[in-house]
């Protein structure tokens, strides 16, 4: 019986989320384009390669799209496996909803900054990717580092290789902190992550990241910014902040 109900495209009460879905489709507001209503119902569909094709259908509306936050957030967590030719070789409706919530924009990230306490694992994981995505906005760092702590090692992992996307001095003291991980393959991606913000090597080692850290902070700039400006520009850049010009 339960397969008869759910042949259909869009089924009221059949969940394929692994993490909700929080939200149903009778929550679906009335009064936006029927052709946006049609996308979020797929949302609900049996089908993942449905799935995966609505959300990018709503991301390709942008800003027209905000009334399907909620239900693109849901399906953060939906890690069904579909294998395409991109540079990741497959994806998932949970990636298709997180880079739907991208293209509709700022929009999105006060319910991603939610859903990284979500009771689900993996949409705390599809969140902690997908803001990774928006590394431009200031608040994004100190949102990842409120993961530090999480029991659940792949969100960990995840918030770790964002932060590492996210080249400014907010990202380097949770990057140290996280050379404490117990998961050796986090305290790799942190490693790497401050070599190439840094541009310097001490290994993994907290301590001595940390004693640099602490020395170094008030005239850091990070690599990238030197690979920006020629040093006749980055002296100006760091005399405006009464620094002098030092790759410390």
């Amino acid at each position: 019986m339960l397969l008869i109900l759910c042949a259909a495209v869009v089924v009221t009460g059949c969940n394929f989320w692994p993490g909700g879905p929080d939200v149903s489709e009778k929550q679906i507001p009335k009064d936006i384009p029927q052709e946006l209503r049609v996308d979020i119902l797929k949302l609900f569909s049996w089908n993942k390669s449905l799935r995966i094709e609505a959300a990018r259908s709503i991301g390709r509306r942008g800003k027209q799209a905000e009334p399907a936050i909620p239900f693109l957030v849901a399906m953060l967590g939906d890690n069904a496996i579909k294998l395409e030719g991109d540079e990741w070789g497959y994806t998932t409706p949970g990636k298709a909803a997180g880079w739907a919530l991208v293209e509709i924009g700022d929009a999105s990230l006060d319910p991603l900054y939610a859903a990284l306490i979500h009771k689900d694992e993996d949409i705390r994981k599809g969140a902690a990717w997908t803001l990774g995505w928006f590394k431009e906005k200031p608040r994004v760092v100190d949102h990842l580092a409120g993961t530090l702590d999480d029991p659940y090692w792949k969100v960990r992992d995840q918030a770790t290789r964002s932060r590492g996307e996210i080249h400014t001095q907010a990202t380097v003291q949770p990057l140290v902190s996280m050379l404490k991980d117990e998961n050796k393959n986090i305290v790799h991606i942190a490693f790497d992550a401050l070599n190439t913000i840094t541009g310097k090597y001490f290994g993994k080692s907290p301590e001595e990241w940390q004693s640099w850290w602490e020395k170094s902070k008030k005239n850091f700039i990070p690599e990238n910014e030197y690979e920006k400006l020629d040093s006749k520009n980055l002296q100006g850049t760091l005399e405006q902040k009464g620094l002098r010009f030092s790759r410390v």
